[in-house]
């Protein structure tokens, strides 16, 4: 079992991303390992870049990725994360919460995350297992 974040979907559908290949093989590796998950954040933020909730459907089919419900407590966890982010950080800085979600949903399961923002990931959420492509 493995969570994808939305920045590899991103790349993988973008044929043209400097990132593709290496994401679609990190997708590719993932899916050799066992079950691909999103979050709901994932979910929520593929869809911006989707015409309906069907196509988000069979694009996440197509890729063999399904979506995962999170835990209360790794939602407890992603907001904590972004307490300290927030103090960490000056101004207001809301437009990264989702990330939190993302990281904290893999860390609470124990499962590791594909993603390109291994940097912050890493820094707010130790132990977690980060696959950078």
């Amino acid at each position: 079992m493995i969570y994808i974040d939305t920045n590899i979907i991103i790349d993988v559908l973008d044929e043209s991303s400097q990132k593709h290949e290496a994401c679609r093989t990190a997708l590719d590796n993932a899916l050799a390992t066992g079950p691909v998950f999103v979050c709901d954040a994932v979910y929520a933020e593929a869809s911006m870049g989707m015409d309906s909730m069907e196509q988000l459907d069979a694009v996440l089919a197509t890729l063999n990725i399904t979506r995962s419900a999170p835990r209360q407590s790794a939602l407890f966890t992603a907001g904590r994360a972004f307490l300290r982010y927030k103090k960490e950080n000056e101004g207001p800085k809301n437009n990264v919460l989702p990330d939190f979600f993302i990281g904290a949903q893999a860390l609470d399961e124990n499962v590791p995350l594909v993603t390109s923002d291994v940097k912050r990931m890493a820094h707010y959420f130790e132990g977690l297992n980060i696959v950078e492509p």
